[in-house]
C-alpha cells in the first residue's frame, strides 16, 4: 500500500508489514527518514529506554527514572568489578592511545559554564588496558582549559598536585612536596 499526502508523492509507505515514513523502501517494521517528534511519554522496547515527557526525565533499565538520568543496570554485588559484566553506566573515549579514555564534564547554565571534571586517562594502548582517574577543576574564568587537582594512579597512589605520586599518598603545593608512605 501507498499513502500519499498532498503533494503527491509517497510519504508514508506499508510494504510487506514494514512502515516507511519518509523512505520509498522500509527496511525494518518501522522506518523513519528524518526527524521525528513524540509528544508525550515514549518507551522503546519496554524499559531499554523510557522518556518522561511530563517530567523530563529519562530512563535506561527503567521505567520509572527519578532523575534528569536514571541508568539501572546490572548489579556487582562486589568491590572487584568485572569489566565484562558491569554495565550500569559506561563512559568511554574513542581514542586508543595513552591519555585516551572516557570523560565527565560537569558545567552549568545548559552547558555553557564548564568548570570541572573527572577523566579517564588509559597507561598503556592494549585490551585490558591500565589506566588512572584524574579530577581537575578551573583555576579562573579566564582559563580556556582544566588544571588537574589529584589523580588517583592504577597502583593506587594518589597524588595532589601531583599526576605522578611518588608514595600512597603524595600532597605537591608551590610552597611543599610532601610524600607519605
Amino acid at each position: 500500500y501507498h499513502i500519499f499526502r498532498e503533494s503527491g508523492s509517497g510519504d508514508v509507505i506499508i510494504d510487506n508489514g514494514k512502515l516507511g515514513i519518509g523512505t520509498d523502501a522500509p527496511s525494518t517494521t518501522l522506518d523513519v527518514d528524518g526527524t521525528l517528534a513524540v509528544s508525550g511519554d515514549a518507551a522503546f522496547d519496554t524499559d531499554t529506554l523510557f522518556v518522561d515527557a511530563s517530567a523530563n526525565k529519562v530512563g535506561i533499565g527503567t521505567t520509572a527514572p527519578s532523575n534528569a538520568l536514571h541508568v539501572v543496570g546490572n548489579d556487582e554485588e562486589t568491590s572487584a568489578i568485572n569489566t565484562a559484566t558491569a554495565t550500569s553506566f559506561e563512559v568511554s573515549g574513542n581514542g586508543t592511545s595513552v591519555n585516551s579514555g572516557g570523560t565527565i564534564l560537569f558545567s552549568a547554565n545548559s552547558g555553557a559554564w564548564k568548570f570541572a571534571a573527572i577523566k579517564a586517562l588509559a597507561t598503556s594502548g592494549s585490551n585490558n588496558t591500565q589506566g588512572d582517574l584524574s579530577f581537575s577543576t578551573r583555576n579562573t574564568n579566564t582559563d580556556s582549559t582544566l588544571t588537574e587537582r589529584l589523580r588517583i594512579k592504577g597502583n593506587g597512589k594518589v597524588g595532589i598536585g601531583t599526576g605522578s605520586p611518588a608514595k600512597l599518598l603524595h600532597v605537591k603545593s608551590s610552597n611543599s612536596d610532601t610524600a607519605e608512605s
